[in-house]
């Protein structure tokens, strides 16, 4: 019997200075060039601020189930929309709209792999 490898969870502590690895603390993190306040070694970076989006997730016993769908991949969930490609009901939480419409995070990844998704490729 062959052993399997021990696969373990790393906990993501912020980002990390490319030179020494050792976090950083929130107040270096930004744009430009920092200098590591740990090996005082400079480093070009690019703070990434996503856009906030407002989730609104109803859950279907405040609403009663035989006025809503759940959503498929979370049942307590209320379903906000449908997915343009395969169709299931989906929640806020599942919504992958990147401007091309609305689709569940399996569609989502397959589109994007396929490159079928011009939102969702990075320049």
């Amino acid at each position: 019997m062959t052993a399997v490898p021990e696969v373990r969870a790393v906990a993501y502590d912020g980002p990390q200075c490319p030179l020494c690895e050792k976090t950083l603390p929130p107040e270096s993190i930004r744009s430009g060039q920092i200098s590591c306040p740990f090996c005082n070694r400079l480093f070009e970076a690019t703070a990434f601020h996503p856009v906030q989006r407002k989730l609104q997730v109803v859950e279907t016993a405040h609403s009663g189930p035989e006025a809503v769908n759940p959503c498929a991949n979370h049942p307590l969930n209320t379903a906000v929309t449908t997915c343009q490609r395969c169709g299931i009901f989906i929640c806020s939480l599942c919504d992958m709209n990147v401007g091309s419409g609305s689709h569940c995070p399996t569609c989502f990844d397959r589109l994007r792999t396929e490159g079928g998704l011009r939102g969702a490729t990075t320049r």
